[in-house]
């Protein structure tokens, strides 16, 4: 029996300036950045053991490479500011390039470990392999700007033949690979192309690994459970498990890093490797648009959900190592499915930088803080979130994204059928909608799970449970819950586009209907999403009838100074990025104010308003205003 229903529409209505599009960075700019964070970095110099110490990580070997490249790509560019340190850069090289942190493997077997470079930089502690590659680009990059940083002559060629020799040591030549990583392989080859002049594990090895890893986005290899990819384009970080595996729900951080592989997909062409056949690059292709369209916002941050849960969600380092994915797809010409990938992906990543920058300004030192809104992931490196990102700008000078053209997208949305994850973001606006998590994280449903404002400022929630989520909790006549629209570890909702579209791409408007049932009720939930508004629709059905059963309807909001105020009979201000316009009340409707206690995906809830009223009451219009 039909109960009620309920319509919302969520607007993202901003001043003009909130939308001016802004000028994409120059080489000047990425420099400039760099300056700044290298000013302020945590980590300091110690002149007697010439590394970069953390209080906290030591002389970690990951952080040293970072600034390396800075200081490298720097010098090469004949820059004049605090990011350019030749004497540092010198000397890290000279470490890097001898025992105890240089040490090449004598062993053939794959271990997981690396075989080339220690974990710090004063020691012989072996590390997770991918460091190996990432010494390697560093010391790349300092070997192309060898004059300008005046490195010694024996110690440009000593560096040249150690990231030689580690590229082709057997633990990092085919078919040896970490799961579906192949981006530290194609890195290393890169490195040792750079510092040779030689590509032939460029346009060999990496072509093997590259065909390799599309014959497994499609099936599953040899003794794998699940293929690279979901058929609705997940990213499965543990092919040897199931892609029903909470954890293989996707990655998009790791999908991201495995994706900077394709930077050299273009590179290795010109040095004489065969393309792979037209099947292999169409599937890239996709592969590509989900990333870029699915994954992120227009604000340069991730439009993050992943199967890793607090091991990744908002660690800011994995942020900045996603990004390089976002430098991948700008350089991936052939991979792009429309010509205007590129533009996009520059903007994306300029905007990136500008939000750190952003936060670094309101943390008063120029660094941003570790912990993105303040949630608490289990990957929390400050100098090297810090040291990464001021590479990344390097990255993006090296790699001529300073010359390259940057359009702000449109609208854009991703859909993973089998998931039935909806990602959407507009320049007023980013959300997603994650009906079956698959129990990977304490939030999702077939409501909005987020919705952030430009500039990635938190205009509602970032995740969370009811109270602090959008969404519906129908209650029986003694006020227990019987069913909720976004209950957290969701695994019974289901999502469908109501348009007949691609899984991906751009668009005017959108819509979708997501329906949830138990206890005896059933949720059907439409939602149209324009440039600047989302329009919802509940429509409430109970089993023997919803005489007794009350519906409440959420609005959170965020920060504990947030506060509700109700300005007239029909107006609620939701701390100061959010209005809701009640345009028609059901009868007997009241407004309530709940104050959510913090949750591990909603740290900072400021409180929530609910409009309750009998399930057999009518409907419920209204609009959500986003304030600038």
């Amino acid at each position: 029996m039909r109960a009620a229903l309920a319509t919302l529409l969520l607007t993202a209505a901003l001043a003009p300036a909130a939308h001016a599009a802004t000028e994409p960075m120059r080489d000047a700019d990425y420099l400039a950045f760099a300056d700044r964070v290298v000013l302020g970095m945590p980590a300091a110099w110690d002149p007697a053991l010439g590394v970069y110490v953390s209080r906290h990580k030591g002389a970690a070997a990951r952080t040293n490479a970072n600034l390396l490249l800075v200081h490298a790509v720097a010098a090469g560019a004949g820059h004049d500011g605090p990011a350019r340190q030749d004497g540092r850069a010198r000397a890290l090289v000279a470490r890097m390039t001898r025992a105890p942190m240089y040490r090449l493997s004598r062993g053939r077997d794959w271990t997981g470990r690396t075989v080339c470079w220690a974990k710090q930089m004063t020691s012989a502690a072996r590390d997770h392999v991918s460091l190996d590659s990432q010494v390697a680009e560093a010391l790349a990059a300092a070997f192309r700007a060898r004059h300008a940083l005046g490195l010694p002559r024996e110690i440009a060629a000593r560096t040249a033949q150690i990231v030689d020799r580690c590229a082709h040591h057997p633990a990092w030549r085919f078919p040896r690979v970490l799961k579906n990583q192949v981006n530290w392989n194609a890195q290393l080859y890169a490195a040792a192309a750079d510092v040779t002049g030689r590509s032939w594990l460029l346009r060999r090895d990496f072509r093997r690994f590259l065909a390799r890893f599309t014959a497994g986005a499609r099936r599953p290899l040899h003794r794998m459970a699940s293929a690279n990819l979901g058929a609705g384009g997940s990213f499965h970080y543990l092919p040897e498990r199931t892609g029903a595996d909470p954890r293989n729900f996707d990655s998009p951080e790791y999908a991201h890093i495995v994706a900077t592989a394709l930077q050299h997909y273009d590179r290795a062409i010109g040095a004489g490797m065969r393309p792979l056949p037209a099947p292999d690059e169409a599937l890239l292709r996709r592969w590509v648009s989900r990333l870029l369209l699915g994954s992120w916002t227009h604000a340069g941050y991730l439009n993050w959900d992943t199967g890793l849960g607090s091991a990744r969600w908002h660690s800011g380092q994995y942020w900045a190592f996603a990004q390089q994915g976002l430098l991948a797809i700008a350089s991936a010409r052939r991979l792009w499915a429309r010509p205007e990938y590129g533009p996009w992906a520059k903007s994306m990543f300029d905007e990136g930088l500008r939000l750190y920058a952003r936060w670094g300004d309101e943390a008063g030192n120029g660094i941003a803080p570790q912990l993105p809104f303040d949630v608490f992931s289990d990957h929390r490196d400050h100098d090297l979130y810090a040291a990464r990102t001021a590479a990344n700008a390097m990255r993006a000078l090296a790699a001529g994204l300073g010359r390259a053209r940057s359009s702000t997208p449109p609208p854009l949305y991703a859909y993973d059928h089998i998931t039935g994850r909806l990602a959407v973001s507009t320049p007023a606006y980013s959300t997603a909608i994650v009906p079956d998590n698959r129990g990977a994280f304490d939030y999702g449903g077939i409501e909005l799970a987020r919705l952030f404002g430009p500039g990635q400022r938190v205009a509602a929630s970032i995740g969370g449970r009811p109270p602090a989520a959008f969404g519906v909790v129908v209650r029986d006549a003694a006020g227990r819950p019987l069913l909720a629209s976004q209950g957290g570890r969701s695994r019974s909702g289901r999502l469908r586009l109501l348009d007949r579209r691609a899984p991906t791409g751009s668009f005017r408007t959108l819509r979708a209907e997501g329906t949830i049932a138990g206890g005896g009720v059933r949720i059907t939930t439409t939602t149209r999403f324009g440039a600047r508004a989302i329009d919802q629709r509940w429509e409430i059905r109970c089993s023997g009838g919803c005489a007794g059963r009350t519906v409440d309807v959420h609005f959170p909001s965020w920060d504990e100074d947030a506060a509700v105020q109700r300005t007239s009979a029909t107006r609620l201000v939701l701390g100061d990025r959010y209005d809701v316009e009640l345009a028609a009340l059901p009868r007997d409707a009241t407004v309530l104010e709940l104050d959510p206690r913090p949750q591990r995906t909603a740290p900072h809830p400021g409180p929530t308003a609910v409009v309750r009223f009998p399930a057999t009451a009518g409907t419920l219009a209204a609009r959500i205003r986003t304030r600038p």
